[in-house]
């Protein structure tokens, strides 16, 4: 096998995890999650909400 041939697959390998971790990522099952994860860290009501959060619910959260 020839390096050039070897750097082809490499390439193309890697490029191919990058796309699978895209389709998981953006995924419709992964969406609310990370939306959720997503208005925690900004401490942001989710938009269905608009329920403001105790503190001890902040401090049980994901995020500080």
């Amino acid at each position: 096998m020839d390096l050039n041939t070897l750097r082809v697959v490499v390439t193309v390998v890697s490029f191919l995890c990058f796309l699978l971790i895209l389709l998981w990522a953006y995924g419709r099952k992964n969406a609310a999650d990370f939306q959720r994860l997503g208005h925690e860290c900004l401490d942001l009501p989710p938009s269905n909400t608009w329920k403001k959060k105790t503190t001890a619910e902040k401090i049980d959260g994901v995020c500080p």
